[in-house]
């Protein structure tokens, strides 16, 4: 595991900040209401985008630094019986 990265954490604030134009714009149909939700959208969507990418990358980073042990299965190898 490791630890959320601001990219995260901003993207998870965008996607509640959302949910609440959503609702809000909801009780008041307005323009502005309407052009705050896709605005929200927008910036939830390449926030998001970004912390994939950026996830992804790490994890990336992480499997080139420790390359998987062979295994039997990998291998062709028997396991060995007790």
């Amino acid at each position: 595991p490791f630890r959320p990265s601001l990219l995260g954490k901003v993207s998870t604030f965008f996607q509640m900040l959302t949910i609440f134009v959503a609702v809000y714009s909801q009780a008041r149909t307005s323009s502005a209401s309407l052009i705050a939700v896709q605005i929200s959208v927008y910036f939830t969507l390449g926030f998001t985008l970004a912390s994939a990418m950026h996830y992804l990358f790490t994890i990336q980073k992480r499997i080139a630094a420790h390359p998987a042990e062979p295994t039997p299965a990998t291998t062709g190898d028997k396991p060995k019986s007790g």
